[in-house]
């Protein structure tokens, strides 16, 4: 039911890559510009600029996309009604969610889905990212839920839910709100284990910026 085209559109947007989106939805780079001219024509509009080697969202692209989530989101719980209309779900279900996840975002989750699902046996095992993707190929669990990006190609990603990252310190230090990258090198830092996809990501992050995590003060 849900207009293929909007699902292009977002794989673009989520990539600023033509070539990228093509390989995650598995059509070629030239179906991937017909697909995003349709949509152009259709609203007579700009969803994106391109330049010699990137694209950016357009102001109308933006807004375009914001309502292109929406109705994505709004597909997906359809399709997830009918669904749920369609059979009677019992069964067991093993979800291996990283420290973070398992501790601050499942519980409400769960708790509304045991609310409406309690014929489902439902078990959580809690890890770093790297220990999830484990468990997963050692089939333990169903599903992994990770901070992070991509990591294995045997695996299937998706979008789950967005987040920051932010520098956090004792209420009686000096240090200034912000910083600059030269002073974050200086200041003693705590961080998580290797294995955490929120090191990875915060690993990733410095990388941008020219700095390797073997420079910050972490001793």
């Amino acid at each position: 039911m849900n207009d293929f085209r909007l699902k292009v559109f977002l794989s673009v947007a989520n990539n600023l890559s033509f070539t990228k989106a093509g390989n995650e939805l598995h059509i070629s780079q030239p179906a991937i510009s017909q697909h995003i001219k349709e949509l152009e024509n259709l609203y007579n509009i700009q969803l994106f600029e391109r330049t010699k080697n990137t694209i950016s969202l357009t102001p109308q692209g933006k807004t375009f996309l914001s309502y292109a989530i929406e109705i994505d989101s709004k597909y997906q719980e359809l399709e997830f009604e009918i669904n749920i209309m369609a059979q009677k779900n019992s069964g067991k279900l093993s979800i291996g969610a990283s420290t973070t996840i398992s501790q601050y975002l499942l519980p409400s989750i769960i708790a509304k889905y045991m609310a409406r699902f309690p014929e489902i046996q439902l078990s959580v095992l809690s890890g770093n990212s790297e220990q999830i993707e484990e468990l997963l190929l050692e089939h333990k669990v169903d599903l992994g839920i990770i901070e992070g990006g991509e990591h294995k190609k045997e695996f299937n990603y998706s979008v789950f839910a967005k987040d920051e990252l932010v520098l956090l310190t004792s209420s009686k230090n000096k240090v200034k709100e912000e910083v600059s990258l030269d002073e974050l090198k200086a200041l003693p830092l705590v961080l998580r284990e290797n294995g955490s996809g929120t090191l990875a990501e915060i690993i990733k992050a410095l990388k941008s910026k020219n700095i390797k995590n073997t420079e910050l003060n972490t001793t």
